[in-house]
C-alpha cells in the first residue's frame, strides 16, 4: 500500500518545539520501519513551501527562507519518492515548484522571486 503525508506531517517533523514533532516523526519511522511506500505529492510540497516561508507567529509560519526551504524539501525528496499523479498536468523543471504550470507562472515564481531577493 502506498501512502501520501499530509503537508502537516512533513512541517511539524521539522519543527522541534512543536508538541506535535514526536507523532509526526512516530508515524513517519513506523512506516518506514514497515517498509510502507510513501510519496510526496505536489500539493503537499506546496503547502509545506507555503508555510515553511509564512513569517514565524503568522498562522503556523516556520520564517524559512527559500534556500532553507529547498534544501528541506530536497532532505524529504531523498528519502521518499516524489509521484506526479496525473503527468499530463506537469512539465518538466528543475524542481517540482517549477514543474506545476499554473503554479510556477501565477502563484509561486513571483513569490519565489521575491524571497531570493529578500534573502539575498
Amino acid at each position: 500500500m502506498s501512502y501520501a503525508f499530509d503537508s502537516n506531517i512533513l512541517l511539524r517533523s521539522i519543527e522541534a518545539n512543536h508538541p506535535h514533532q514526536h507523532g509526526a516523526l512516530g508515524v513517519i519511522n513506523k512506516l518506514v520501519g514497515r517498509g510502507a511506500e510513501i510519496v510526496l505529492l505536489p500539493q503537499t510540497l506546496y503547502e509545506f513551501w507555503v508555510v515553511a516561508t509564512r513569517p514565524t507567529g503568522k498562522e503556523n509560519g516556520l520564517g524559512l527562507n527559500a534556500e532553507a526551504t529547498t534544501a528541506v524539501i530536497a532532505k524529504f525528496e531523498s528519502f521518499f519518492p516524489f509521484n506526479m499523479m496525473f503527468p499530463k498536468y506537469f512539465i518538466c523543471g528543475d524542481s517540482w515548484l517549477l514543474s506545476i504550470p499554473y503554479l510556477a507562472g501565477t502563484l509561486m515564481m513571483p513569490a519565489l522571486q521575491q524571497q531570493r531577493y529578500r534573502t539575498g
